[in-house]
Protein backbone atom coordinates (compact mmCIF):
# COMPACT_ATOMS: atom_id res chain seq x y z
CA UNK A 1 0.00 0.00 0.00
CA UNK A 2 1.21 3.38 -0.88
CA UNK A 3 1.66 6.12 1.89
CA UNK A 4 -1.22 7.71 0.12
CA UNK A 5 -3.49 5.18 -0.23
CA UNK A 6 -2.18 3.78 3.38
CA UNK A 7 -3.35 7.60 4.98
CA UNK A 8 -6.61 7.72 3.21
CA UNK A 9 -7.34 4.40 5.16
CA UNK A 10 -5.94 5.77 8.11
CA UNK A 11 -8.46 8.83 7.59
CA UNK A 12 -11.25 6.71 6.80
CA UNK A 13 -10.51 4.16 9.78
CA UNK A 14 -11.06 7.47 11.99
CA UNK A 15 -14.37 9.01 10.31
CA UNK A 16 -15.93 5.72 10.65
CA UNK A 17 -15.01 5.29 14.46
CA UNK A 18 -16.20 8.87 14.69
CA UNK A 19 -19.47 7.76 13.00
CA UNK A 20 -19.90 5.12 14.68
CA UNK A 21 -20.70 6.86 17.94
CA UNK A 22 -23.21 8.97 16.63
CA UNK A 23 -27.28 9.37 16.68
CA UNK A 24 -28.53 8.27 13.18
CA UNK A 25 -30.23 11.65 13.09
CA UNK A 26 -26.81 13.03 13.09
CA UNK A 27 -25.25 11.12 10.72
CA UNK A 28 -28.17 12.31 8.67
CA UNK A 29 -27.31 15.90 8.87
CA UNK A 30 -23.85 15.86 8.34
CA UNK A 31 -24.18 13.57 5.52
CA UNK A 32 -26.59 16.37 3.77
CA UNK A 33 -23.98 19.25 4.71
CA UNK A 34 -20.89 18.08 4.06
CA UNK A 35 -21.58 15.27 1.02
CA UNK A 36 -24.95 16.57 -0.65
CA UNK A 37 -23.91 20.46 0.04
CA UNK A 38 -27.05 21.47 1.98
CA UNK A 39 -27.54 24.32 3.69
CA UNK A 40 -28.05 24.30 7.69
CA UNK A 41 -30.75 25.97 7.82
CA UNK A 42 -32.55 23.41 5.67
CA UNK A 43 -30.82 20.44 7.32
CA UNK A 44 -31.83 21.40 10.67
CA UNK A 45 -35.72 22.72 9.79
CA UNK A 46 -36.17 19.17 7.87
CA UNK A 47 -34.34 17.38 10.33
CA UNK A 48 -35.99 19.27 13.24
CA UNK A 49 -33.00 20.44 15.19
CA UNK A 50 -31.93 23.45 16.36
CA UNK A 51 -29.37 24.96 14.30
CA UNK A 52 -26.71 25.72 17.31
CA UNK A 53 -27.47 21.99 18.05
CA UNK A 54 -26.36 21.49 14.60
CA UNK A 55 -23.08 23.97 14.79
CA UNK A 56 -22.20 22.45 17.78
CA UNK A 57 -22.54 18.82 16.32
CA UNK A 58 -20.02 20.19 13.42
CA UNK A 59 -17.56 21.60 15.95
CA UNK A 60 -17.83 18.67 17.98
CA UNK A 61 -16.97 16.14 15.04
CA UNK A 62 -14.08 18.32 14.05
CA UNK A 63 -12.62 18.18 17.41
CA UNK A 64 -12.77 14.29 17.49
CA UNK A 65 -11.12 13.93 14.19
CA UNK A 66 -7.98 16.40 14.91
CA UNK A 67 -7.81 14.34 18.41
CA UNK A 68 -7.84 10.89 16.39
CA UNK A 69 -5.06 12.76 14.13
CA UNK A 70 -2.84 13.43 17.14
CA UNK A 71 -0.04 11.11 18.01
CA UNK A 72 -0.51 9.62 21.53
Amino acid sequence: MTGYASARTRDLARILKILGGLKPIEVEALNRFYIQGQDTARIAEDLGIDTSYFKGLKSRIRREYLALERPN
